[in-house]
């Protein structure tokens, strides 16, 4: 049966909708009309069964959210048992999986959609940005919106504590973490670097140093350049910082928010070479995977079989290291809050900013896709919440309604008994508390996800009209993402001799060619990529999704995404991209700012580290 929601047209009409957005509307008087359809407001899309959950009944809780970057839907142990995590499986597996969390499909505009709690096209960052673009324009999170550790700590009274990944703009001094409500940070400002020597080279910039600390109780922020953080493995500099905080937060009666935006497992795949070794009876450490370094990075496998890069399964055993790593110092922060007594009163939360990156080795099976493009495998990552606070009765399942990251904002707020924020376009955020729906699956939660501007699944079904305002599209199609010639996205496996393979054989990817082009369509306006043309993958080249010839997938029975049904369903399309057409009024344009070409001047005065510099 379809969700029930409520919402109120301006003439004082009560309705009651339908994920088809076919509404029975009821006069006042209590008499029933006939079907009519309405729109709903995007402020109103919300469950009426949790209209009236303005409050948290318990203690104020401790929150602890992993973000872990790049992780895909199957790069966890409990959906591919060859992956070492032990301690996150047992937390998944005593706490709640989630089968239809959505995030973006790539990092920086999806980590602000989950700390403001706004969609990606209302919160002003689609683009994202890690510095000078070398066109005059500088991108950056618009500060315009409040974030979570904001209200939590100015509203709440919560300590909040911050390491790892920042990634939503460092141009000013007022985008800083410790400028948007983190007590404590200690992490790198930009999208990705070197894992021990932590070095970034933004684009059109210069080399730099990519290390921040800030400590706002002492009025202390700028470079992390004490000698021992060079070399010294991200995962364990951000663990050693969050046991510290998290020991002298304990010390005090106030709640502790935690947000560990740990590099695991975005490239530069790099790991230390004790975890590689756990997966020794997969091949790791033999033939092309051998290494003798204490640090094993990725490999390139030019073999007599011309395999290269990404097609080498050694990167796979890379990444499964790598999530091995995380599973060790997530394990050491809760034994750290159990040991001062927080634990018993926290929520944890685990989940992948977007889908992997099927191209270097992770895997998302079985949803189509990956990072950087819309299909469900790029935008629904590994995700699941455990806490002690959960009754017995609700977890060891999986939730397979429809969630999305912002909901975390929402429901975050609701546990620390702070009014959710609701009452103009710059205040209302699009997350759903989602904690009475975990307590009661019986409960709807959200019947709407808007993952794109031009993307909407409502109820079973995906519309997809375009990408993004960016000109993603589709987004890149690449090999070990689409499973051509006839084939599917399996697990990646290693060959019969145990050391090569991450990919479907492909009929455009064989070994010895090129695996770093793009796989375009004909019809494709882009260039420089092999043409798809197999009759058999024409399901991967049918005419693209465009506003004038949307797309529709049923997701709950076709999640590869082959069949579109959109000949077959007219009402539901008209209807939905009606409701799209409501939502794009909502658009919010990337923020900018003029560059003033003083990035490696100011980098050079820090001693070669970067931090802002308009």
């Amino acid at each position: 049966s379809s969700p029930i929601f409520r919402c109120n047209n301006k003439n004082g009409v009560k309705v009651v909708c339908s994920f088809t957005m076919q509404c029975l509307v009821i006069l006042l008087l209590g008499t029933m009309s006939a079907f009519a359809r309405i729109s709903c407001d995007a402020e109103s899309f919300v469950p009426a069964s949790l209209s009236n959950h303005t409050n948290f009944a318990g203690t104020r809780p401790n929150i602890l959210f992993v973000m872990a970057d790049d992780l895909g839907r199957n790069d966890l142990g409990y959906s591919d048992p060859t992956v070492v995590s032990p301690f996150l499986d047992s937390l998944a597996n005593d706490g709640i999986k989630f089968g239809s969390m959505y995030a973006y499909h790539w990092c920086a505009p999806s980590r602000t959609s989950f700390l403001t709690g706004r969609y990606v096209p209302r919160h002003g960052y689609e683009s994202g940005g890690d510095g000078p673009d070398g066109d005059g324009k500088v991108t950056t999170s618009s500060l315009a919106y409040r974030l979570l550790p904001q209200y939590l700590r100015d509203d709440g009274g919560y300590q909040t504590i911050m390491a790892g990944k920042w990634h939503l703009g460092y141009a000013t001094t007022a985008h800083l973490p410790e400028n948007r409500g983190f007590n404590h940070y200690l992490g790198y400002l930009t999208g990705a670097e070197d894992y021990y020597m932590h070095t970034k080279t933004p684009v059109k910039a210069c080399p730099t140093k990519d290390l921040w600390f800030s400590d706002s109780s002492k009025e202390i922020s700028g470079p992390a350049n004490d000698s021992k953080y060079f070399p010294m493995y991200s995962t364990f500099i951000f663990t050693e910082f969050l046991q510290a905080k998290i020991s002298d937060a304990a010390k005090n009666d106030s709640p502790v928010f935690v947000y560990a935006s740990y590099q695991n497992v975005h490239s530069p795949l790099e790991v230390p070479k004790k975890y590689f070794d756990q997966y020794a009876d997969q091949g790791a450490g033999h033939g092309d995977c051998a290494s003798s370094d204490d640090k094993v990075q990725s490999f390139s496998c030019t073999s007599d079989t011309g395999l290269k890069g990404e097609d080498c399964f050694c990167n796979r055993l890379v990444i499964k290291s790598m999530v091995t790593a995380l599973d060790d110092a997530v394990f050491n922060i809760t034994n750290t809050m159990k040991d001062v007594g927080l634990w018993n009163n926290t929520v944890f939360v685990l989940m992948g900013d977007n889908g992997g990156p099927t191209f270097e080795g992770h895997s998302n099976t079985p949803l189509r896709g990956g990072k950087l493009n819309f299909f469900e495998g790029g935008v629904r990552p590994a995700s699941f919440i455990y806490s002690p606070l959960l009754p017995k009765s609700a977890r060891g399942i999986w939730y397979n309604s429809s969630t999305h990251e912002t909901d975390w904002l929402a429901t975050f707020l609701y546990l620390a008994g702070l009014p959710v924020p609701r009452g103009g376009n710059n205040v209302t955020i699009d997350g759903v508390n989602l904690w009475p729906s975990l307590l009661n699956t019986s409960i709807p939660h959200r019947s709407e996800v808007l993952i794109s501007d031009f993307i909407l699944r409502v109820g079973d079904y995906k519309l997809v009209t375009g990408g993004d305002r960016q000109g993603w599209q589709d987004g890149f199609l690449r090999d070990c993402m689409l499973g051509t010639n006839g084939g599917w996205m399996t697990v990646p496996l290693a060959a019969t001799n145990g050391t090569r393979s991450v990919c479907p054989l492909d009929t455009y990817t064989r070994s010895g060619k090129e695996t770093k082009k793009y796989l375009t369509c004909p019809q494709d306006t882009k260039t420089g990529g092999t043409v798809v043309t197999a009759p058999v993958d024409v399901h991967l080249c049918s005419n693209p999704c465009t506003p004038e010839h949307p797309c529709l997938y049923n997701v709950e029975i076709d999640p590869e995404e082959r069949h579109d049904v959109a000949t077959n369903n007219p009402a539901v399309v008209q209807d939905m991209v009606e409701r799209l057409t409501e939502l794009q009024k909502l658009y919010v344009p990337t923020t900018t700012y003029a560059d003033n070409g003083h990035f490696c001047q100011e980098a050079a005065g820090r001693g070669g580290f970067l931090g802002p510099w308009l």
